[in-house]
């Protein structure tokens, strides 16, 4: 997967990227008792008894080592990698539009606010897009398909200006349509389009703008194919380029008379987040429900794990350790081990960052990674603190009884 991603588009490699953590996070986990060792004898544990034993119960205790490493390797892996992927897709998405959209402002109101824009004094060139839901049907008889669109209304001598790189839909006139920046429609023949409550029935696709990374319109609509009646009540944003002879603050207060007015990149933050806040509500639910469930794994597997060394806890203390640099053994063992299984958490995620990276690269030329640092410090702090705790707790259980009372019993 990673090395398909780049090869995927928009779409796909985003897709595919996405998808790459688990697999990694897997095959980390699977080998969990060859690795989990090996990276916890590299943690430092200290030099006095405790620390000395806490390396070799890591290194000894292998599958209970593992055990306690996987759901962590898994959590860090899925949560980490896939809240990075995602950061890091909108934000190569937003700095891909930002070079290829030529604008000063933004201007958002509701219906037809082109002409008003364009009046304003110190108004070089305006691109105004309304937004219309539509939906386009595709092939025939058992075929046939049809699918929830957004279609923006434009001008495409405005529109290609303020967007370099889609002079093809200078060509869009009269009935008929272009393939937006957000794919997902056939970028030649015809397509059947609907729009609520209006039919506009069998148009070919005269032009196609390539995929981009943010998404955007999956269709254009040429001035008069929608009725005016659609567009009255339809959001509607014009990109204004001011003019360098006028006054930048004037331009602007005139503006804000038809509309809200915003700087071209606070505008596509807030866009940008707006149309990403579904999935990263999803993205919360279902990474909260599997943190939640792999930190249960973590208390499981390290109660179940003291559980069963009371009589080796026992037997350190004939030996001449107190009860209290028994726990602390464990405590430094589940650090060990915990900080181990976030190592390896941290490569299965480093899996999605390079399918990330490759994939960004691909599609806008510049490769792209923002990491969700509050989200690692978060994670890791919470993952120190449940192990430790839990350590804590069930060794200072299990050394309640006296050693010799567990030694003198038949296990």
């Amino acid at each position: 997967m990673v090395i398909v991603a780049p090869h995927g588009g928009p779409d796909g490699g985003i897709a595919l990227s996405m998808n790459v953590a688990m697999p990694a996070a897997v095959a980390m986990a699977a080998f969990g008792p060859l690795l989990v060792p090996l990276v916890g004898r590299l943690i430092p544990t200290g030099i006095g008894v405790p620390g000395v034993l806490a390396r070799a119960n890591v290194w000894h205790g292998r599958r209970r080592g593992a055990s306690i490493a996987a759901p962590l390797i898994v959590l860090v892996g899925l949560v980490i990698g896939n809240a990075a992927a995602g950061a890091s897709f909108t934000a190569s998405g937003i700095g891909e539009l930002r070079a290829t959209i030529r604008a000063d402002l933004v201007v958002e109101a509701t219906g037809p606010i082109g002409a008003a824009v364009a009046a304003v004094p110190g108004v070089a060139a305006a691109s105004t897009e309304t937004l219309v839901p539509a939906t386009v049907t595709t092939g025939h008889g058992e075929d046939e398909e049809s699918e929830t669109v957004s279609a923006l209304v434009v001008d495409p001598a405005s529109y290609a200006a303020a967007h370099p790189g889609s002079e093809a839909v200078v060509a869009l006139s009269g009935r008929a349509v272009a393939r937006g920046p957000g794919g997902d429609v056939p970028s030649h023949g015809t397509v059947r389009l609907a729009l609520p409550g209006t039919d506009l029935g069998t148009l070919p696709v005269v032009a196609s703008i390539a995929a981009t990374m943010s998404g955007g319109a999956n269709l254009l609509l040429p001035p008069g194919l929608v009725p005016a009646a659609d567009l009255a009540t339809a959001p509607t944003h014009s990109f204004v380029t001011i003019d360098p002879t006028a006054d930048a603050a004037t331009v602007r207060s005139a503006l804000a008379a038809i509309g809200t007015v915003a700087d071209v990149d606070d505008w596509l933050w807030a866009d940008a987040e707006a149309r990403a806040s579904t999935n990263d509500k999803v993205l919360l639910i279902v990474m909260g429900l599997g943190g939640l469930y792999a930190l249960i794994g973590v208390v499981n597997s390290v109660v179940i794990g003291a559980a069963a060394r009371r009589r080796e806890f026992a037997e350190a203390r004939v030996t001449g350790m107190r009860r209290g640099q028994v726990i602390r053994a464990a405590l430094l063992e589940s650090w060990a081990v915990t900080v181990s299984g976030l190592i390896l958490g941290g490569l299965a995620a480093g899996a999605t960052f390079v399918a990330t990276l490759a994939t960004t690269a691909a599609v806008t030329g510049s490769a792209t990674l923002d990491l969700p640092w509050p989200l690692i410090a978060a994670v890791t702090a919470t993952a120190l603190l449940v192990t430790s705790l839990s350590s804590v707790i069930t060794s200072w259980s299990a050394t309640r009884p006296a050693p010799v009372r567990l030694l003198g019993t038949q296990e």
